[in-house]
């Protein structure tokens, strides 16, 4: 029996990547400009673009895919 190879991926996403362009925002780096970008009504897209782009390889052979989203993360200072 030949041994089948599987393909796997591990991503780690930034919840709030890009969450300042859509309000006119330069870069999202920094807690005051993603407050900022929050209070003009921004929203987190990165996690589900990312879920997108995963569920689009459901049905691959020999392809598993594992989400797992974290809602919260903890900062370190």
């Amino acid at each position: 029996m030949k041994d089948q190879q599987i393909l796997v991926i591990g991503v780690l996403v930034n919840p709030f990547a890009g969450i300042g362009g859509s309000v006119a925002l330069k870069g999202s780096d920094g807690e005051d400009t993603r407050d900022e970008a929050l209070r003009r009504g921004a929203r987190q897209q990165a996690p589900e673009r990312m879920s997108r782009a995963l569920m689009s390889l459901v049905g691959i052979p020999n392809v598993t895919v594992l989400y797992l989203l974290i809602k919260d993360f903890i900062h370190i200072h």
